[in-house]
């Protein structure tokens, strides 16, 4: 019966999407009114590109990103292991990075700290904290980052 029902979903209209890990409709079935207390069933437009595109200020993630916490001479063996030490008040941090970005880059941008936490809530209380401190006379900016983009080593994303 199962095997039934799926055929009748897409030919329904249901087109299977994947983004964060979840899965939908990407074309839904809309009710379209033809008369008075009467309507019909129809394919709705897809959902558009734009709503699956990751928001750097608003999506919450478990990754967040640190900007301008240090400059390029600030950074040693041990930067890592404080930023999480330090990061681990607000949760469980899995895992801790630090990346400078090419010699061309502002001095402000030539160093990412990303903080990768359990869950995504506790990147917000992270990102909440960090935001606007000051760490050797800079002010701290924060934004999320795509989990998906951290695990692959792609650091060098801009909002």
């Amino acid at each position: 019966m199962r095997k039934d029902i799926s055929i009748d979903l897409k030919r329904r209209g249901y087109r299977s999407f994947s983004h964060n890990n979840e899965k939908g409709i990407a074309a839904p079935l809309i009710m379209r009114k033809t008369d008075a207390g009467a309507g019909q069933v129809v394919m709705g437009s897809a959902l558009p590109a734009s709503s699956h595109r990751f928001d750097f200020y608003r999506t919450p993630s478990q990754v967040i990103v640190l900007y301008d916490a240090c400059g390029r001479a600030d950074v040693d063996d041990e930067l890592e292991e404080e930023m999480a030490e330090e990061a681990s008040k607000y949760g469980k941090v899995l895992a801790c990075k630090v990346a400078q970005m090419p010699m061309n880059w502002s001095e402000a941008e030539a160093v990412r700290i990303f903080l990768h936490f359990n869950t995504p809530r506790e990147g917000e209380k992270a990102k909440s904290s960090f935001t606007g401190r000051k760490f050797g006379g800079r002010s701290v900016k924060v934004l999320f980052y795509p989990v998906e983009r951290f695990q692959a080593a792609e650091y060098q994303d801009k909002p």
